[in-house]
């Protein structure tokens, strides 16, 4: 399955790029996300609520950053478990500037497995937009903060 979507931020590249790598504004931006912590170079730990249709779960797994080409370019690989199932992803985000303004396309490509993939796979390209542009919003919003907190 094959996941995309491109979303414009009133933010500057270098501003998305750098909200893109602060654990405390992804946990901020990510629904259902419980906790975000660093485990290592490029790589961090963490726990989100995730539901597909009839099935929930909390689940625990890492996120790795490679690829890596600031403030163009990254690649996102996700892998996470639940008693419900698993989630294995790589995704690809890119960055263009366009005036004072950012493009953001992404692709991604989710792997689920257990109930999950059988009770909730036909629902998950509907609940990955929705969520997509959910984390956009907030993405946008804390981009544009200037150090200390305040929203430019």
């Amino acid at each position: 399955m094959q996941l995309s979507g491109s979303h414009t931020l009133n933010a500057t590249r270098e501003q998305v790029w750098a909200a893109l790598q602060d654990p405390a504004v992804l946990a901020r931006c990510v629904p259902g996300v419980k906790d975000l912590s660093p485990d290592g170079p490029d790589r961090f730990r963490g726990s989100v609520d995730f539901q597909v249709g009839p099935v929930k779960g909390t689940y625990q797994g890492f996120l790795t950053m490679r690829n890596a080409t600031p403030p163009e370019s990254m690649t996102l690989d996700l892998e996470a478990k639940a008693p419900v199932g698993i989630i294995r992803a790589t995704g690809v985000m890119q960055l263009q500037q366009q005036g004072n303004a950012t493009v953001l396309t992404w692709t991604g490509s989710p792997q689920l497995s257990g109930m999950l993939a059988t009770l909730g796979a036909r629902l998950l390209p509907s609940v990955a937009q929705q969520m997509a542009g959910k984390f956009f919003s907030k993405l946008e919003v804390e981009a544009q903060r200037k150090p200390g907190g305040v929203t430019v």
